[in-house]
């Protein structure tokens, strides 16, 4: 089983063509090792892991019971509208990171922290959130960090 240092980068989410991306999907070159993905920060600032690595308690080829969701907002084709594009390393955790956007009570707390010390939301973004998982359920969704992204 490979380590974490041996992944190397794959073109997982094309989005990253927007500008300089904030944070990157990894993968290791084995495909059949389907959990074995993380989320990378390119320039980690300060206060953020340069990896987030999602948990699999059992092993590699079991469920996590914490991971990780990359969510991407970039302007749409021809600047009509935006994309809002999710990634995760399991159906789980992309379920716990739409239902975090989605639920107004949780999707005020993503905005409250890209507004702390500026002076308006941007319009284009990454943002990191953790997710805790039981019984391949979503249990806790959680603002890790975000970037802004500009073209």
């Amino acid at each position: 089983m490979p380590t974490v240092d041996e992944m190397v980068p794959a073109a997982v989410v094309p989005i990253t063509a927007f500008g300089s991306a904030k944070f990157v999907w990894l993968k290791t070159l084995n495909d059949s090792a389907r959990n074995c993905i993380c989320t990378r920060s390119v320039t980690p600032q300060p206060g953020e892991q340069e990896r987030y690595v999602s948990v699999h308690p059992g092993g590699q080829q079991t469920p996590p019971t914490q991971a990780y969701a990359l969510v991407t907002r970039i302007p749409g084709l021809h600047d009509r509208g935006h994309v809002l594009a999710f990634g995760a390393v399991s159906d789980v955790a992309l379920w716990g990171a739409v239902q975090y956007l989605t639920e107004p009570e949780l999707a005020r707390e993503l905005v409250a922290k890209m507004r702390a010390g500026q002076s308006a939301l941007p319009t284009s973004y990454q943002a990191v959130l953790h997710v805790r998982i039981q019984g391949q359920v979503p249990l806790k969704v959680d603002y890790v960090t975000h970037r802004a992204l500009t073209p």
